[in-house]
């Protein structure tokens, strides 16, 4: 049976305390679909975690700093036997901006049972979690760290010709488009969009509060 070795990234918050952890769903292939640690195969002359830097950059278009190894998964998939090098990595510039997966979360330990994991990936989260208990995947709530672009600004005009209710703040109907063309609806006060200097054609993201952040 063919070997492929590849590696993946762990990647967290934070290196020390690694609060959360980012998982991606596969967006090409007989595993489209399926919640993996990002990363690709290893090309000849590369070092495992110079092979991850280069992937995470091609996938994610992300500058990553390579931590401790993890484990090595050994898994046998129908067709193939994977070997997989899995790190601890974080995020040193860039934004995680999904280039071939189809969707992306930072998952806490509470929700790791919530995506659909590919084998391989469920064995490194079982393993781990036996060998080190809960300390491995010790982690606190986060959010998806998508970038959108600012189609359109609207003014919300749900109050039609009645007058806004007093203290009410003015809001703004915002149209967002993903990497892939589609576009989300959401309701932004129009201070905070004034105050973060947030126009139509900007890059923007959700922060931990689900609130527009400008990509700087």
């Amino acid at each position: 049976m063919k070997t492929i070795k590849v590696v993946a990234a762990v990647i967290c918050d934070n290196m020390k305390e690694k609060n959360k952890i980012f998982a991606t769903a596969r967006g090409y292939g007989e595993l489209k679909g399926g919640w993996e640690f990002p990363g690709g195969k290893i090309e000849a002359g590369e070092t495992p975690q110079e092979a991850l830097k280069r992937e995470i950059m091609e996938e994610l278009d992300t500058e990553i700093k390579v931590g401790d190894l993890i484990d090595t998964i050994e898994y046998d998939y129908p067709t193939f036997h994977l070997s997989m090098d899995c790190f601890w990595a974080e995020v040193t510039a860039g934004h995680l901006e999904l280039k071939e997966a189809e969707a992306a979360k930072w998952l806490t330990k509470d929700q790791l049972d919530s995506v659909a994991w590919l084998p391989a990936d469920v064995t490194l989260i079982e393993e781990n979690s036996k060998e080190h208990g809960e300390l491995i995947f010790n982690i606190i709530f986060g959010g998806i760290a998508m970038i959108y672009t600012v189609k359109r600004i609207e003014e919300d005009l749900d109050f039609g010709c009645e007058e806004r209710p007093k203290g009410m703040p003015v809001m703004a109907i915002v149209t967002l488009t993903n990497s892939s063309g589609e576009e989300i609806r959401i309701k932004a006060e129009d201070a905070m969009l004034y105050e973060c200097n947030i126009n139509e054609g900007d890059k923007v993201c959700f922060d931990a509060n689900n609130k527009l952040e400008k990509v700087k």
